[in-house]
């Protein structure tokens, strides 16, 4: 038996049932509900994770809430409105799984990522590194 590659090991920690977008600094999405903005951390079809504004304040809704709102994409100038459950809450962040009307198209999400990397280099997970040959 071999050693599992690097390729194995990625598979294995990347089970989701979505493709995901993740985003990081100035980079984030925002998401408005009501009056209240959040910065999106990451991003997939048919969901968001949602960073609160103010640490230690909490989520202002329970959990199993519908949550609708407009998610703006800076990157493609795209605003979305877009409706889910509340179904994670913890510390630092909530998510929220997007009713199936409101689905993220994967064409969209595909588009983001490619953005994403020509706008930040570094957000490529796989590209090229200093002194790696291409095979």
């Amino acid at each position: 038996m071999h050693p599992p590659c690097a390729l194995e090991l990625e598979n294995a920690f990347n089970r989701r049932a979505y493709f995901r977008v993740p985003y990081e600094g100035t980079a984030c999405p925002i998401f408005e509900i009501g009056a209240r903005t959040f910065s999106v951390k990451d991003l997939s079809e048919r969901g968001l994770r949602l960073e609160y504004a103010e640490r230690g304040k909490g989520c202002p809704w329970p959990l199993s809430e519908t949550i609708t709102g407009r998610l703006t994409l800076p990157q493609q100038r795209a605003v979305l409105k877009l409706s889910g459950k509340l179904i994670r809450i913890s510390q630092d962040h909530f998510a929220i799984r997007l009713d199936p009307e409101f689905a993220i198209s994967l064409q969209l999400m595909m588009r983001e990522q490619i953005l994403m990397i020509q706008s930040m280099p570094q957000y490529a997970r796989f590209a090229p590194r200093p002194g790696m040959r291409n095979r």
